[in-house]
């Protein structure tokens, strides 16, 4: 891929973008594994108003940084996290909630940008080690393997009626 792509922090107007990345790559990524119904009838509007609330609620401790390719002047990427979001048992102190590259973009090495990047934000606030919950049939596990994490269990999930399974992916050091 010939495009730049920079890293930089989300910011409330980057809303819209960010849900337009959000539902594509839904889309894309969990065809033939999430109910395809559920999947057509994700409004850009509702992750819209989702996203714009997160970003207005960033604090020290959680970002959401994302992909943006001047070239083609669009964000093609993002990913959040900060403290994890609960099971207090689990001895992971951070959590990625989110990553999310458009198709076209993935391969291409947007995906270890955003997640270097992140983990550096992690470190920074003071994190020691990570974890993040992802559907045991998404294309992704491997991604996150590659990226040293480790598939640490899996537990039972429901999305749109489909009983599906998630597996827990840590990195023990960040």
């Amino acid at each position: 891929m010939s495009s730049e792509i920079i890293i930089r922090a989300a910011r409330p107007e980057d809303a819209k973008d960010i849900a337009h990345v959000h539902v594509e790559s839904w889309r894309t990524t969990y065809a033939g594994i999430v109910n395809k119904t559920y999947l057509d009838q994700l409004k850009l509007e509702d992750r819209e108003k989702m996203w714009t609330s997160i970003l207005h609620q960033i604090t020290p401790r959680s970002h959401v940084l994302l992909a943006y390719d001047k070239e083609k002047k669009k964000v093609v990427g993002f990913i959040s996290s900060g403290p994890k979001r609960d099971h207090p048992e689990l001895k992971y102190d951070g959590e990625i909630s989110a990553l999310y590259i458009l198709k076209e973009f993935q391969g291409a090495g947007t995906g270890e940008m955003l997640f270097d990047a992140s983990f550096r934000e992690l470190r920074t606030a003071g994190f020691q080690n990570a974890m993040l919950w992802v559907l045991k049939e998404s294309p992704s596990v491997g991604f996150y393997t590659t990226m040293g994490g480790k598939v640490i269990s899996e537990h039972p999930t429901e999305i749109a009626g489909n009983q599906l399974v998630e597996f827990l992916i840590g990195w023990d050091t960040i």
